[in-house]
């Protein structure tokens, strides 16, 4: 939808984004409170706006504690509510991690306000970002680097989030909150020099201003221009992602012979599915890094992303992951019975002899000799029962380095692997004879999703 004029009233705004989304207008929210005077303008333009507002919206502040003075903030915040008649919840967070105080503190604040709306089994929570922080935001993606997906800027409607002044600029507001006399409070962190965003709202956004007067309104039209054909590569590059995908990661061939702004998207929204919780924009320098191991594909290589994600490329497959494949654990193996592979499998042993018939057709049963065996993963310099080295087995089955640990391998008393799923196994002239006999062994879901494996 187009946004509201800059010159519109929050009155205005919050019409033109409840027509565009009618069914919106009525459902239970929260409304994020910080006591300043964006979101102070937003929660009474809301009063107004939505019907019955008492029954279907919920103040949420939360508390950073970064501020000798957050509790007075915090007391504003609730007084104001009560004023209201609106219901109101303050959420005292902790706020560490990597990536600075602010986008640590935007992490917290975020899964805080999540927390809160599943508690209360609400879909929506209200953000008070004005077409300022729009163009701050565009203007400092870009300085980093950001490709069109950071470019786009923040939306009006993304779930759970809604954004209804993101076409009202800050001085419009404060205007509106200075006609009606409302009261609000002032951070003084949003002056401090220290912080990226401050640099680029009071020294860059003014000079810039200097030369082009209408500087934010054109940073929010490039950005609402770029969320539109960023659209439209989106579904492209799904395509590709779908047709990309192997059972162990992307088939790198499939990237490389797709047109190159497509395969950084299927790569960025790759890392993004295997970091865990929210992500900030993906800096492209960090992408491109992927792309030219891509096209210059040779030894097995891993990349160390932001957000502890670790990228891997081996065998003609780039997988991500916020953590390695897990390995199998290691166990002692004394007899028939089950042995947990992880969650979702087992491996089966039971004494060989027509037993075998028993595993689901087409499923690889092995024979292995019916004596103590160790289960784990393959370890560097295994050698199998024949001589022959397990990692060229590994390496020829076209197996990624880091799939690797997941391979299931049976290991006798000497060291030697005698089975590795699907890959290793004794023929029988090398079993026949063997004191003690044989077993069978193969590789199973885990009975009914509930394992009654070994441990």
């Amino acid at each position: 939808m187009k946004a509201a004029s800059t010159s519109a009233s929050i009155e205005e705004a919050l019409e033109a984004f409840f027509t565009a989304h009618p069914e919106i207008r009525t459902e239970r929210a929260l409304v994020a409170v910080s006591g300043g005077g964006d979101s102070m303008g937003l929660l009474h333009g809301l009063l107004a706006a939505v019907p019955q507002a008492s029954e279907r919206l919920c103040v949420v502040h939360v508390d950073h504690g970064l501020r000798p003075d957050a509790a007075e903030d915090a007391r504003f915040v609730a007084e104001a509510a009560h004023a209201l008649d609106l219901p109101c919840e303050v959420v005292t967070v902790q706020v560490r991690g990597a990536g600075g105080v602010q986008a640590a503190a935007r992490r917290a604040r975020r899964a805080a306000l999540e927390h809160v709306a599943g508690r209360h089994r609400v879909r929506w929570i209200y953000l008070a970002h004005t077409l300022d922080d729009q163009a701050e935001t565009v203007l400092l993606r870009l300085l980093r680097g950001a490709g069109p997906g950071g470019l786009r800027g923040m939306a009006e409607v993304d779930p759970p989030w809604l954004r209804p002044l993101l076409g009202v600029a800050r001085a419009t507001i404060r205007r509106w909150l200075a006609a009606r006399g409302i009261a609000h409070r002032e951070d003084p962190s949003n002056r401090d020099p220290r912080y990226e965003r401050t640099r680029i709202r009071h020294e860059v956004l003014p000079r810039l201003e200097a030369l082009q007067p209408r500087v934010r309104e054109a940073l929010a039209r490039h950005a609402a221009l770029v969320r539109e054909e960023d659209a439209l590569l989106e579904g492209l590059a799904a395509r590709l992602a779908k047709k990309a995908a192997g059972p162990h990661g992307l088939l790198t061939a499939t990237l490389r012979a797709a047109p190159r702004p497509l395969a950084r998207r299927v790569l960025v929204a790759a890392w993004r599915a295997a970091h865990r919780g929210p992500v900030d924009p993906v800096e492209e320098r960090h992408v491109d890094r992927l792309l030219e191991a891509l096209e210059s594909e040779g030894s097995a290589r891993s990349f160390t992303l932001p957000g502890g994600v670790m990228a891997s490329l081996s065998m003609g497959v780039l997988a991500f992951a916020f953590q390695a494949f897990p390995s199998v654990p290691v166990q002692r193996v004394g007899g028939p019975g089950t042995y947990a592979l992880g969650a979702e499998r087992v491996l089966r042993v039971v004494p060989w002899g027509g037993a075998e018939g028993g595993w689901e057709e087409g499923r690889p049963v092995g024979r292995v000799p019916a004596s103590p065996l160790v289960l784990r993963g393959p370890k560097p310099g295994d050698r199998c029962w024949d001589g022959r080295r397990l990692a060229a087995i590994l390496e020829q089955a076209r197996i990624p380095v880091h799939a690797r640990p997941a391979v299931p391998v049976l290991v006798d008393g000497a060291g030697r692997v005698v089975w590795a799923e699907g890959l290793v196994g004794m023929t029988e002239p090398a079993l026949d004879g063997r004191p003690g006999g044989t077993w069978a062994v193969g590789v199973e879901p885990v009975p009914g999703g509930d394992s009654q494996a070994r441990r």
